[in-house]
């Protein structure tokens, strides 16, 4: 059976992100070229959790839902909840979602390790350093955590950061293993929506995009 497809396409970029599988989520120019990056990622994104979330995807894929992107699209980020992200989150679906999650955030942590440079996760830090790439993926997982539980996480980032990431991801595990079962109903944060869905599928694909940004650096 085909792997179901969301396309977000805003004026200058679009997204394309299977449905049921976190983290396999790319972007390009337009949905055809997102499709086929898409495709081009599935045995990159399937060594990366390759430990969770049961029979890996194997075949094809079908776009069954497109939805119009927002400013945040087109500046190179998942932005709009589809409805495929309104459905219920029943116990053995969240459990699966956090182990798919799980597997984003550990690539994302070996990639960094792996990194020639000695990583600094101090601020002021800017650029694509290794250091500037971690504490930005920090502070978007406190807006993730926060569109995930919907109450917020503190800010600004305390030290030492690598001990908040740790924490927040925690936080984020510990509600999915005791998410609400019914059928989500967005809330506003950051300037824009969130369901637990979305909230998964947007930290996963950060998680990845970052690990495999990082990885074609050291393989470079």
């Amino acid at each position: 059976m085909a792997v179901e497809v969301v396309v977000e396409a805003g004026r200058r970029r679009a997204f394309a992100r299977a449905v049921d599988w976190p983290g396999w989520c790319r972007q390009e120019k337009d949905e055809d070229a997102a499709l086929a990056a898409l495709e081009q990622y599935r045995g990159r994104y399937l060594a990366a959790v390759a430990k969770a979330g049961g029979a890996a995807p194997v075949s094809g894929v079908s776009v069954v839902e497109r939805i119009a992107g927002s400013a945040v699209t087109d500046f190179g980020a998942l932005g709009v909840v589809a409805k495929a992200d309104l459905a219920p989150l029943p116990e053995a679906e969240s459990r699966r979602f956090g182990e798919l999650l799980d597997a984003a955030w550990r690539a994302f942590d070996e990639a960094l390790a792996s990194t020639p440079s000695r990583r600094r996760w101090t601020k002021p830090q800017r650029g694509r350093s290794p250091g500037a790439i971690a504490l930005h993926v920090l502070e978007t997982e406190l807006m993730h955590a926060a569109g995930l539980t919907g109450s917020p996480l503190r800010k600004p980032i305390s030290a030492p950061a690598e001990d908040q990431l740790v924490e927040v991801h925690s936080r984020m595990r510990e509600w999915l293993r005791h998410a609400p079962a019914g059928r989500a109903t967005p809330v506003r944060r950051h300037g824009f929506e969130w369901t637990p869905r979305f909230a998964v599928h947007r930290s996963a694909w950060h998680a990845l995009d970052h690990a495999w940004e990082l990885e074609d650096r050291v393989a470079g």
